[in-house]
Protein backbone atom coordinates (compact mmCIF):
# COMPACT_ATOMS: atom_id res chain seq x y z
CA UNK A 1 0.00 0.00 0.00
CA UNK A 2 2.89 2.35 0.67
CA UNK A 3 4.01 3.07 -2.88
CA UNK A 4 0.56 3.47 -4.46
CA UNK A 5 -0.39 5.97 -1.76
CA UNK A 6 2.92 7.80 -2.16
CA UNK A 7 2.46 7.96 -5.91
CA UNK A 8 -1.08 9.36 -5.56
CA UNK A 9 0.07 12.03 -3.11
CA UNK A 10 2.94 13.14 -5.34
CA UNK A 11 0.73 13.15 -8.42
CA UNK A 12 -1.83 15.25 -6.55
CA UNK A 13 0.89 17.66 -5.48
CA UNK A 14 2.15 18.03 -9.06
CA UNK A 15 -1.38 18.57 -10.36
CA UNK A 16 -1.98 21.26 -7.74
CA UNK A 17 1.13 23.11 -8.85
CA UNK A 18 0.06 22.98 -12.49
CA UNK A 19 -3.47 24.10 -11.65
CA UNK A 20 -2.17 27.02 -9.61
CA UNK A 21 0.03 28.16 -12.50
CA UNK A 22 -2.88 27.98 -14.93
CA UNK A 23 -5.14 29.91 -12.53
CA UNK A 24 -2.56 32.64 -12.26
CA UNK A 25 -2.21 32.79 -16.04
CA UNK A 26 -5.99 33.28 -16.23
CA UNK A 27 -5.78 36.26 -13.83
CA UNK A 28 -7.14 34.24 -10.92
CA UNK A 29 -4.12 35.09 -8.78
CA UNK A 30 -5.80 35.16 -5.35
CA UNK A 31 -7.71 31.98 -6.02
CA UNK A 32 -4.58 30.29 -7.33
CA UNK A 33 -2.48 31.38 -4.36
CA UNK A 34 -4.98 30.06 -1.83
CA UNK A 35 -5.59 26.89 -3.78
CA UNK A 36 -1.89 26.19 -4.14
CA UNK A 37 -1.10 26.85 -0.48
CA UNK A 38 -3.92 24.73 0.93
CA UNK A 39 -3.66 21.80 -1.46
CA UNK A 40 0.12 21.71 -1.29
CA UNK A 41 0.01 21.81 2.50
CA UNK A 42 -2.53 18.99 2.50
CA UNK A 43 -0.35 16.87 0.22
CA UNK A 44 2.76 17.47 2.31
CA UNK A 45 0.94 16.73 5.57
CA UNK A 46 -0.40 13.52 4.05
CA UNK A 47 3.12 12.58 3.03
CA UNK A 48 4.49 13.21 6.52
CA UNK A 49 1.70 11.16 8.10
CA UNK A 50 2.39 8.34 5.66
CA UNK A 51 6.04 8.24 6.65
CA UNK A 52 5.29 8.47 10.36
CA UNK A 53 3.01 5.45 10.04
CA UNK A 54 5.65 3.55 8.07
CA UNK A 55 8.33 4.50 10.55
CA UNK A 56 6.25 3.33 13.48
CA UNK A 57 5.16 0.02 12.03
CA UNK A 58 8.35 -0.92 10.24
CA UNK A 59 10.57 -1.14 13.27
CA UNK A 60 12.18 2.24 12.71
CA UNK A 61 13.19 1.60 9.10
CA UNK A 62 11.71 3.38 6.14
CA UNK A 63 10.98 1.35 3.06
CA UNK A 64 13.73 1.28 0.46
CA UNK A 65 12.79 2.28 -3.08
CA UNK A 66 13.33 -0.77 -5.21
CA UNK A 67 14.93 -0.55 -8.62
CA UNK A 68 12.05 -2.48 -10.12
CA UNK A 69 9.68 0.31 -9.05
CA UNK A 70 11.40 2.72 -11.43
CA UNK A 71 11.27 0.14 -14.21
CA UNK A 72 7.51 -0.10 -13.82
CA UNK A 73 7.18 3.69 -13.49
CA UNK A 74 9.13 4.20 -16.68
CA UNK A 75 6.60 2.19 -18.66
CA UNK A 76 3.56 3.76 -17.01
CA UNK A 77 4.61 7.38 -16.60
CA UNK A 78 5.93 7.93 -20.12
CA UNK A 79 2.39 7.40 -21.37
CA UNK A 80 0.35 8.87 -18.52
CA UNK A 81 2.10 11.96 -17.16
CA UNK A 82 1.83 14.10 -20.33
CA UNK A 83 -1.85 13.19 -20.62
CA UNK A 84 -2.67 14.11 -17.01
CA UNK A 85 -2.01 17.75 -17.82
CA UNK A 86 -4.92 18.01 -20.23
CA UNK A 87 -7.47 16.16 -18.12
CA UNK A 88 -10.58 18.26 -17.56
CA UNK A 89 -10.90 16.83 -14.05
CA UNK A 90 -8.15 19.20 -12.88
CA UNK A 91 -10.42 22.19 -13.36
CA UNK A 92 -13.68 21.00 -11.77
CA UNK A 93 -13.16 23.12 -8.65
CA UNK A 94 -13.25 26.38 -10.69
CA UNK A 95 -16.19 28.34 -12.04
CA UNK A 96 -17.27 27.57 -15.60
CA UNK A 97 -15.75 30.69 -17.15
CA UNK A 98 -12.36 30.09 -15.55
CA UNK A 99 -12.55 26.41 -16.48
CA UNK A 100 -13.08 27.34 -20.10
CA UNK A 101 -10.31 29.97 -20.15
CA UNK A 102 -7.73 27.75 -18.46
CA UNK A 103 -8.55 24.51 -20.21
CA UNK A 104 -8.78 25.89 -23.71
CA UNK A 105 -5.77 28.22 -23.35
CA UNK A 106 -3.57 25.43 -22.02
CA UNK A 107 -4.76 22.88 -24.53
CA UNK A 108 -4.54 25.40 -27.37
CA UNK A 109 -0.91 26.24 -26.56
CA UNK A 110 -0.08 22.55 -26.37
CA UNK A 111 -1.82 21.69 -29.63
CA UNK A 112 -0.63 24.74 -31.57
CA UNK A 113 3.01 24.12 -30.73
CA UNK A 114 2.91 20.42 -31.53
CA UNK A 115 0.90 20.88 -34.70
CA UNK A 116 3.24 23.61 -35.90
CA UNK A 117 6.31 21.50 -35.19
CA UNK A 118 4.98 18.38 -36.86
CA UNK A 119 3.87 20.34 -39.92
CA UNK A 120 7.18 22.23 -40.21
CA UNK A 121 9.15 19.03 -39.64
CA UNK A 122 7.76 17.68 -42.92
CA UNK A 123 9.86 20.26 -44.78
CA UNK A 124 12.98 19.38 -42.83
CA UNK A 125 14.26 15.82 -42.68
CA UNK A 126 17.35 14.28 -41.15
CA UNK A 127 18.71 13.45 -44.59
CA UNK A 128 19.04 17.15 -45.39
CA UNK A 129 22.26 17.22 -43.37
CA UNK A 130 23.96 14.45 -45.33
CA UNK A 131 22.99 16.03 -48.67
CA UNK A 132 24.19 19.53 -47.73
CA UNK A 133 27.38 20.15 -49.69
CA UNK A 134 28.18 23.30 -47.70
CA UNK A 135 27.83 21.58 -44.31
CA UNK A 136 29.91 18.57 -45.21
CA UNK A 137 32.67 20.69 -46.75
CA UNK A 138 32.84 22.57 -43.45
CA UNK A 139 32.99 19.31 -41.48
CA UNK A 140 35.91 18.12 -43.60
CA UNK A 141 37.87 21.21 -42.52
CA UNK A 142 36.59 21.43 -38.94
CA UNK A 143 36.48 18.08 -37.19
CA UNK A 144 35.48 19.51 -33.78
CA UNK A 145 33.15 22.44 -34.51
CA UNK A 146 31.80 24.98 -32.04
CA UNK A 147 28.24 25.48 -33.24
CA UNK A 148 26.14 28.66 -33.02
CA UNK A 149 22.56 28.96 -34.29
CA UNK A 150 21.04 32.33 -35.17
CA UNK A 151 18.57 34.37 -37.17
CA UNK A 152 18.42 38.12 -37.81
CA UNK A 153 16.72 38.80 -34.48
CA UNK A 154 19.74 37.39 -32.61
CA UNK A 155 22.30 38.90 -34.99
CA UNK A 156 23.56 41.78 -32.80
CA UNK A 157 24.06 39.49 -29.80
CA UNK A 158 25.90 37.00 -32.01
CA UNK A 159 28.14 39.69 -33.52
CA UNK A 160 29.01 40.88 -30.02
CA UNK A 161 29.74 37.31 -28.93
CA UNK A 162 32.09 36.47 -31.80
CA UNK A 163 33.91 39.77 -31.27
CA UNK A 164 34.28 38.70 -27.63
CA UNK A 165 35.78 35.38 -28.77
CA UNK A 166 38.29 37.19 -30.98
CA UNK A 167 40.02 38.55 -27.87
CA UNK A 168 40.96 34.98 -26.97
CA UNK A 169 41.71 33.76 -30.51
CA UNK A 170 38.79 31.35 -30.08
CA UNK A 171 36.97 31.87 -33.37
CA UNK A 172 38.72 29.39 -35.65
CA UNK A 173 36.48 26.44 -34.81
CA UNK A 174 33.20 28.36 -34.85
CA UNK A 175 30.51 27.14 -37.25
CA UNK A 176 27.47 29.43 -37.43
CA UNK A 177 24.15 28.25 -38.85
CA UNK A 178 22.19 31.26 -40.14
CA UNK A 179 18.49 30.66 -40.81
CA UNK A 180 18.10 33.74 -43.03
CA UNK A 181 20.22 35.23 -45.80
CA UNK A 182 20.62 38.61 -44.09
CA UNK A 183 22.33 37.03 -41.08
CA UNK A 184 24.42 34.82 -43.33
CA UNK A 185 25.69 37.81 -45.33
CA UNK A 186 26.55 39.89 -42.25
CA UNK A 187 28.29 37.04 -40.40
CA UNK A 188 30.22 35.99 -43.50
CA UNK A 189 31.43 39.52 -44.17
CA UNK A 190 32.23 40.31 -40.53
CA UNK A 191 34.20 37.18 -39.63
CA UNK A 192 36.04 35.57 -42.55
CA UNK A 193 37.86 33.24 -40.13
CA UNK A 194 34.70 31.37 -39.09
CA UNK A 195 32.53 29.00 -41.11
CA UNK A 196 29.04 30.34 -41.84
CA UNK A 197 26.36 28.05 -43.25
CA UNK A 198 23.15 29.40 -44.74
CA UNK A 199 20.47 26.96 -43.66
CA UNK A 200 17.28 28.26 -45.19
CA UNK A 201 14.33 27.67 -42.87
CA UNK A 202 11.60 30.24 -43.35
CA UNK A 203 9.89 29.04 -40.17
CA UNK A 204 12.94 30.10 -38.15
CA UNK A 205 13.51 33.46 -39.82
CA UNK A 206 10.93 35.15 -37.61
CA UNK A 207 11.19 35.97 -33.93
CA UNK A 208 10.23 33.14 -31.56
CA UNK A 209 9.99 32.63 -27.81
CA UNK A 210 9.94 29.71 -25.40
CA UNK A 211 6.84 27.60 -25.74
CA UNK A 212 5.67 28.57 -29.21
CA UNK A 213 5.81 26.36 -32.27
CA UNK A 214 8.89 28.01 -33.76
CA UNK A 215 10.82 27.49 -30.54
CA UNK A 216 9.85 23.82 -30.55
CA UNK A 217 11.09 23.63 -34.14
CA UNK A 218 14.36 25.28 -33.11
CA UNK A 219 14.86 22.66 -30.39
CA UNK A 220 13.98 19.92 -32.84
CA UNK A 221 16.49 21.22 -35.40
CA UNK A 222 19.20 21.39 -32.73
CA UNK A 223 18.49 17.83 -31.60
CA UNK A 224 18.61 16.49 -35.16
CA UNK A 225 21.77 18.45 -35.92
CA UNK A 226 23.39 17.11 -32.75
CA UNK A 227 22.53 13.53 -33.69
CA UNK A 228 24.00 14.06 -37.17
CA UNK A 229 27.21 15.62 -35.86
CA UNK A 230 27.51 12.67 -33.47
CA UNK A 231 28.08 10.48 -36.54
CA UNK A 232 30.24 12.79 -38.67
CA UNK A 233 32.40 15.06 -36.47
CA UNK A 234 35.01 13.85 -33.98
CA UNK A 235 33.32 15.92 -31.27
CA UNK A 236 31.52 19.25 -31.05
CA UNK A 237 30.35 22.03 -28.78
CA UNK A 238 26.91 23.60 -28.94
CA UNK A 239 27.33 27.14 -27.60
CA UNK A 240 25.04 30.10 -27.07
CA UNK A 241 25.76 33.67 -28.12
CA UNK A 242 24.05 35.42 -25.19
CA UNK A 243 27.18 34.88 -23.10
CA UNK A 244 30.10 37.02 -21.96
CA UNK A 245 33.51 35.38 -21.72
CA UNK A 246 36.33 36.64 -19.52
CA UNK A 247 38.71 33.90 -20.68
CA UNK A 248 38.89 31.19 -23.33
CA UNK A 249 36.06 28.78 -22.56
CA UNK A 250 37.51 25.91 -24.57
CA UNK A 251 40.79 25.90 -22.65
CA UNK A 252 39.10 26.42 -19.28
CA UNK A 253 36.54 23.61 -19.18
CA UNK A 254 37.76 20.03 -18.82
CA UNK A 255 35.72 17.33 -20.51
CA UNK A 256 38.01 14.51 -21.65
CA UNK A 257 36.34 11.65 -19.71
CA UNK A 258 32.72 12.33 -20.70
CA UNK A 259 30.52 11.36 -23.61
CA UNK A 260 28.39 14.42 -22.88
CA UNK A 261 29.05 17.56 -20.87
CA UNK A 262 26.23 19.94 -19.95
CA UNK A 263 25.81 23.28 -18.22
CA UNK A 264 23.91 23.39 -14.92
CA UNK A 265 20.57 25.06 -14.24
CA UNK A 266 21.63 26.19 -10.77
CA UNK A 267 24.19 26.01 -8.01
CA UNK A 268 22.72 23.57 -5.50
CA UNK A 269 19.93 21.12 -4.81
CA UNK A 270 17.85 19.84 -7.70
CA UNK A 271 18.96 22.73 -9.91
CA UNK A 272 22.55 21.50 -9.78
CA UNK A 273 21.39 18.20 -11.28
CA UNK A 274 19.34 19.84 -14.03
CA UNK A 275 20.67 20.75 -17.46
CA UNK A 276 20.32 24.34 -18.66
CA UNK A 277 20.92 23.37 -22.29
CA UNK A 278 22.70 26.46 -23.59
CA UNK A 279 26.15 24.87 -23.64
CA UNK A 280 26.96 21.23 -24.18
CA UNK A 281 29.86 19.14 -25.44
CA UNK A 282 29.39 15.88 -27.33
CA UNK A 283 31.92 13.15 -27.99
CA UNK A 284 30.78 11.52 -31.20
CA UNK A 285 29.73 7.88 -30.89
CA UNK A 286 26.68 5.64 -31.27
CA UNK A 287 25.53 6.38 -27.72
CA UNK A 288 25.51 10.12 -28.31
CA UNK A 289 23.67 9.65 -31.60
CA UNK A 290 20.89 7.67 -29.90
CA UNK A 291 20.75 10.20 -27.05
CA UNK A 292 19.92 13.14 -29.33
CA UNK A 293 17.82 11.12 -31.76
CA UNK A 294 15.50 10.22 -28.91
CA UNK A 295 15.24 13.89 -27.88
CA UNK A 296 14.15 14.81 -31.40
CA UNK A 297 11.63 11.97 -31.50
CA UNK A 298 10.19 12.95 -28.12
CA UNK A 299 9.82 16.60 -29.12
CA UNK A 300 7.55 15.51 -31.96
CA UNK A 301 5.23 13.73 -29.53
CA UNK A 302 5.20 15.80 -26.35
CA UNK A 303 5.16 19.47 -25.38
CA UNK A 304 8.53 19.43 -23.60
CA UNK A 305 11.89 21.21 -23.58
CA UNK A 306 15.07 19.60 -24.81
CA UNK A 307 17.08 20.51 -21.70
CA UNK A 308 14.63 18.69 -19.41
CA UNK A 309 14.89 15.66 -21.67
CA UNK A 310 18.69 15.88 -21.43
CA UNK A 311 18.39 15.86 -17.64
CA UNK A 312 16.04 12.88 -17.76
CA UNK A 313 18.15 10.79 -20.12
CA UNK A 314 21.38 11.43 -18.22
CA UNK A 315 19.77 10.67 -14.87
CA UNK A 316 18.23 7.43 -16.10
CA UNK A 317 21.51 6.55 -17.85
CA UNK A 318 19.75 5.95 -21.12
CA UNK A 319 21.95 4.52 -23.89
CA UNK A 320 24.78 4.10 -21.33
CA UNK A 321 26.09 7.61 -21.94
CA UNK A 322 28.51 9.18 -19.48
CA UNK A 323 27.22 12.64 -18.56
CA UNK A 324 29.18 15.31 -16.70
CA UNK A 325 28.38 18.87 -15.64
CA UNK A 326 30.17 22.18 -16.18
CA UNK A 327 30.53 23.63 -12.65
CA UNK A 328 27.99 26.37 -12.05
CA UNK A 329 30.75 28.53 -10.57
CA UNK A 330 32.33 28.50 -14.05
CA UNK A 331 29.28 29.17 -16.24
CA UNK A 332 26.37 30.99 -14.58
CA UNK A 333 22.95 32.11 -15.76
CA UNK A 334 20.10 34.37 -14.63
CA UNK A 335 19.83 32.60 -11.27
CA UNK A 336 23.31 33.67 -10.21
CA UNK A 337 23.56 35.79 -7.05
CA UNK A 338 26.84 37.79 -6.86
CA UNK A 339 28.59 37.77 -3.49
CA UNK A 340 31.65 39.61 -2.24
CA UNK A 341 33.14 36.48 -0.65
CA UNK A 342 33.59 34.55 -3.89
CA UNK A 343 35.31 35.25 -7.21
CA UNK A 344 33.38 36.42 -10.23
CA UNK A 345 32.47 33.64 -12.67
CA UNK A 346 34.47 33.67 -15.93
CA UNK A 347 31.39 33.05 -18.10
CA UNK A 348 28.01 34.73 -17.68
CA UNK A 349 24.93 33.90 -19.72
CA UNK A 350 22.20 36.52 -20.16
CA UNK A 351 19.36 34.02 -20.46
CA UNK A 352 16.57 35.55 -18.39
CA UNK A 353 13.86 34.78 -20.93
CA UNK A 354 14.01 38.09 -22.79
CA UNK A 355 14.50 38.64 -26.50
CA UNK A 356 17.91 39.06 -28.09
CA UNK A 357 17.41 42.82 -28.49
CA UNK A 358 16.85 43.26 -24.75
CA UNK A 359 19.85 41.07 -23.98
CA UNK A 360 22.06 43.20 -26.22
CA UNK A 361 20.97 46.38 -24.43
CA UNK A 362 21.73 44.80 -21.05
CA UNK A 363 25.17 43.73 -22.22
CA UNK A 364 25.82 47.26 -23.39
CA UNK A 365 24.62 48.69 -20.07
CA UNK A 366 26.86 46.25 -18.18
CA UNK A 367 29.90 47.40 -20.15
CA UNK A 368 30.18 44.08 -21.96
CA UNK A 369 30.23 45.51 -25.47
CA UNK A 370 32.68 44.05 -27.98
CA UNK A 371 31.10 45.01 -31.30
CA UNK A 372 31.18 48.61 -32.49
CA UNK A 373 27.52 49.75 -32.28
CA UNK A 374 28.19 52.34 -34.99
CA UNK A 375 28.85 49.52 -37.45
CA UNK A 376 25.49 47.84 -36.86
CA UNK A 377 22.93 48.42 -39.57
CA UNK A 378 19.66 47.14 -40.93
CA UNK A 379 21.49 46.75 -44.21
CA UNK A 380 23.45 43.49 -44.73
CA UNK A 381 26.91 44.97 -44.29
CA UNK A 382 29.87 43.78 -42.18
CA UNK A 383 30.16 44.81 -38.53
CA UNK A 384 33.36 45.90 -36.78
CA UNK A 385 34.73 44.72 -33.46
CA UNK A 386 35.93 47.21 -30.86
CA UNK A 387 39.73 47.21 -30.56
CA UNK A 388 39.90 46.85 -26.76
CA UNK A 389 38.29 44.53 -24.25
CA UNK A 390 35.25 46.38 -22.97
CA UNK A 391 34.95 44.45 -19.72
CA UNK A 392 37.95 44.38 -17.42
CA UNK A 393 38.59 41.06 -15.62
CA UNK A 394 37.69 42.54 -12.26
CA UNK A 395 34.48 44.18 -13.41
CA UNK A 396 31.27 42.50 -12.39
CA UNK A 397 29.01 41.37 -15.17
CA UNK A 398 25.73 40.28 -13.64
CA UNK A 399 23.15 38.08 -15.27
CA UNK A 400 19.91 39.94 -14.77
CA UNK A 401 16.78 38.15 -13.69
CA UNK A 402 13.49 38.21 -15.47
CA UNK A 403 10.59 37.54 -13.11
CA UNK A 404 7.68 36.35 -15.22
CA UNK A 405 4.11 35.88 -14.13
CA UNK A 406 4.51 32.20 -13.25
CA UNK A 407 7.75 32.49 -11.29
CA UNK A 408 6.04 32.61 -7.90
CA UNK A 409 4.49 29.22 -8.63
CA UNK A 410 7.75 27.80 -9.99
CA UNK A 411 9.71 28.92 -6.94
CA UNK A 412 7.09 27.64 -4.51
CA UNK A 413 6.90 24.31 -6.28
CA UNK A 414 10.67 24.08 -6.36
CA UNK A 415 10.97 24.71 -2.62
CA UNK A 416 8.33 22.09 -1.85
CA UNK A 417 10.10 19.64 -4.14
CA UNK A 418 13.47 20.32 -2.53
CA UNK A 419 11.93 19.61 0.89
CA UNK A 420 10.54 16.31 -0.35
CA UNK A 421 13.90 15.31 -1.80
CA UNK A 422 15.65 16.06 1.48
CA UNK A 423 13.16 13.78 3.20
CA UNK A 424 13.37 11.07 0.53
CA UNK A 425 16.60 11.44 -1.49
CA UNK A 426 15.61 8.74 -3.98
CA UNK A 427 12.68 10.91 -5.06
CA UNK A 428 15.16 12.94 -7.11
CA UNK A 429 15.12 10.25 -9.76
CA UNK A 430 11.33 10.22 -9.87
CA UNK A 431 10.99 14.00 -10.03
CA UNK A 432 13.81 14.78 -12.46
CA UNK A 433 13.28 11.67 -14.55
CA UNK A 434 9.50 11.49 -14.74
CA UNK A 435 7.80 14.66 -13.49
CA UNK A 436 9.82 17.72 -14.53
CA UNK A 437 10.33 16.72 -18.18
CA UNK A 438 6.58 16.63 -18.80
CA UNK A 439 5.29 19.18 -16.28
CA UNK A 440 7.81 22.03 -16.35
CA UNK A 441 6.58 23.66 -19.56
CA UNK A 442 3.07 23.99 -18.19
CA UNK A 443 4.32 25.93 -15.18
CA UNK A 444 6.40 28.40 -17.14
CA UNK A 445 4.26 29.07 -20.22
Amino acid sequence: MFWPILFLILTSLAQNVVLAAECEAANEFNHAALLFCFTTAASLISLVILFIVCFKFRGGKLLRIETRLFTVMDQVLQNTLPIVLTEEMLYKSLDLKTQENIYHASLANYNRALEYLNEAAKDFVYGDFSTSVQLNEVLERTRSPHVILLNKHALNVTLNFVCNLRHFNATSGVVAFAFDYHSYTVMKGSFPEISVIYWKMMSLEDRFQAGDGRYQLFQYFRARLSSYLSTTADSFWMIQADTIWKKNFFTTVEYSDADLLFDQEGEEGLLSEMTAGGYYYVKSNEKSFKFFKNIGDTLLEYYVTDNNLMTRQCLLQMYDVTCRKIPYSTLVNWRYEPREDRPEPPFVQFDGGEGAEEKFLKMKKAGALYVDPESLSEEPRPARCLPLIATEPGQKVKATKNINKANWVIRSAHQATEWLCLLIPRLRTFILGYVFPFYAYFLAI
